[in-house]
């Protein structure tokens, strides 16, 4: 069994739980749909991915493929810091305007 199917093991049912709390997180069918495809096109991806990064010749410690996992989580931590962040800004500000249509 190689490494990317592995981390699939690892991960099985994670896809599952977050496409549910993206969807019932979107505020019309219009922003769920575009939401799931972006989310469906991202999973397939790391799929691709997965598989291209993680060598046979790198067996069996994976140095460069754990090093540019390693990479893309903290790209991806980062990522959610500013999302956060900016949510919580636009929050902040709609609130301040008395627009509390919408919560991010």
């Amino acid at each position: 069994m190689c490494v990317s199917e592995q981390l699939q093991e690892l991960t099985f049912g994670l896809d599952a739980t977050n496409g549910s709390w993206m969807a019932l997180n979107a505020r019309s069918a219009g922003e769920r749909s575009i939401t799931m495809a972006i989310f469906v096109t991202g999973a397939n991806l790391a799929g691709i991915i997965g598989s291209q990064i993680f060598q046979a010749e790198d067996a069996p410690v994976y140095r460069t493929g754990w090093t540019v996992i390693m990479v893309l989580v903290s790209l991806s931590l980062c990522s959610v810091i500013v999302a956060n962040l900016q949510y919580w800004l636009l929050n902040k500000f709609q609130k301040r305007q008395g627009k509390d249509r919408y919560h991010y």
